[in-house]
């Protein structure tokens, strides 16, 4: 590393004391007793992700040093039929037990940790009338991990979706309405109240400053674990909440280029409050990820919870002129580019089941942007995008169209 890198190392070390420290969750409970059950007919399946600390305590080998991370399952079999797991389905580049071993203790591992992996390693066959639980060995994620346990037997499948929460990670604690909105009962809209209710909320999030930010351009209908599937499916990743280590982090990723898969995202204020929780979407660069903040709104459409969004494609880093933090990202400022990418994603999960558009941000042409409190120009139709989310994956051709606004690229399938 260059001397000159060293000192804004030693800068950012320095201010990282500076940052103010979020709440965060706390971690949860050991996998067996915090494991997340689904149910299918006679057959159900318990799922928990380790996170680091859990799978060296489980095996006396550090997994996640090595990129290897496992998900533990119980499955319950009441069929008269034996079952075939497909790990492929929980993760395309899943490890053997072999190739863990190979990982963590090359080519002649001692023959205590042969035993202790292949012990644990969960059997692909799940015979009739039983319960096998066992661990399977994937690629290392933080925050959540999604996973589909995919069980075959002849002429059925069934599947099995998770999102499941991976300790370690800072999260920020679990969004509720109980804890929002205690003691509250929220207005539960229909079609129209909810389009009506979009379009009057606020154009904008807050900055630090109390300047107008980057609008609110997004409204996601569903509940916390319905959000949750459709991004994580999509490798959305949890941010971490804004914290001194988290600034580290960023730090060493901003003076190596590398990418931050779960790097914090700034705080910006709507609703009164700073962001519920933030996901994003690294690429190749720390300066270049889509990022995503969600409020939990005080409505409902049709008992499930409503989310106003913000969604934009962070392009570069550049000096914030503020003590902390010193650096911030600059925007792309093709706004409405970030809102279809999201659009995407969440029909490409196939958990998207209707869409709409309202007015509510304000058009800016690109002849004449707007500015966030960053002053990085955008320009916008002004529409914000309202899609409500579903348990079960369909067809994208299956999505229902509602409302009367759309933008210019979408009318003339409105119309059809």
């Amino acid at each position: 590393m260059k001397p000159r890198l060293y000192i804004v190392l030693f800068i950012f070390m320095s201010l990282a004391g500076c940052a103010v420290e979020r709440p965060f969750e706390t971690d949860p409970a050991p996998p067996e007793l915090r494991a997340v059950i689904r149910q299918d007919g006679p057959v159900s399946v318990a799922a928990a992700a380790l996170g680091a600390q859990e799978s060296t305590d489980a095996l006396g080998v550090s997994l996640h040093d090595v990129g290897i991370q496992p998900i533990w399952l119980r499955i319950r079999n009441d069929d008269t039929a034996s079952y075939w797991l497909f790990p492929i389905a929980i993760d395309h580049d899943y490890f053997i037990p072999s190739e863990v071993l190979r990982r963590v203790a090359g080519r002649h591992p001692p023959q205590e940790l042969v035993t202790r992996v292949e012990n644990n390693a969960l059997p692909v066959l799940i015979p009739p009338k039983s319960v096998t639980s066992g661990m399977i060995f994937v690629r290392a994620e933080e925050g959540l991990k999604a996973v589909t346990v995919q069980l075959m037997t002849p002429g059925h499948r069934r599947d099995f979706p998770f999102v499941l929460l991976v300790p370690g990670l800072h999260r920020p604690p679990i969004p509720s309405q109980e804890r929002i909105y205690p003691g509250q009962t929220l207005p539960d809209l229909d079609d129209a109240g909810l389009i009506d209710y979009v379009a009057t909320l606020p154009c904008c999030t807050i900055g630090p400053e109390g300047q107008e930010a980057d609008p609110i351009n997004f409204v996601l209908v569903g509940s916390l674990e319905l959000v949750r599937h459709a991004l994580a499916s999509r490798g959305w990743t949890l941010a971490e909440v804004v914290s001194g280590s988290a600034s580290l982090k960023m730090a060493f990723a901003f003076l190596s280029g590398s990418r931050l898969p779960y790097g914090a995202v700034s705080d910006l204020r709507f609703l009164g409050r700073t962001q519920d929780i933030a996901y994003q979407k690294s690429r190749e660069l720390v300066a270049e990820r889509n990022h995503l903040r969600l409020w939990l709104t005080p409505v409902t459409w049709r008992g499930q919870a409503v989310w106003a969004a913000q969604i934009s494609r962070d392009v570069g880093v550049k000096l914030s002129g503020r003590l902390w933090p010193p650096t911030t990202h600059e925007i792309d400022p093709a706004l409405d580019e970030a809102r279809f990418y999201l659009l995407q994603d969440l029909m490409t999960s196939q958990l998207a089941q209707r869409l709409s558009y309202t007015k509510g941000v304000g058009a800016a042409a690109r002849t004449a942007p707007r500015r966030n409190a960053e002053n990085d120009p955008y320009y916008t139709d002004g529409l914000r995008a309202i899609v409500m989310l579903k348990e079960k994956r369909s067809d994208t051709s299956t999505i229902e169209l509602f409302g009367e606004h759309y933008p210019v690229s979408a009318q003339q399938l409105r119309n059809e």
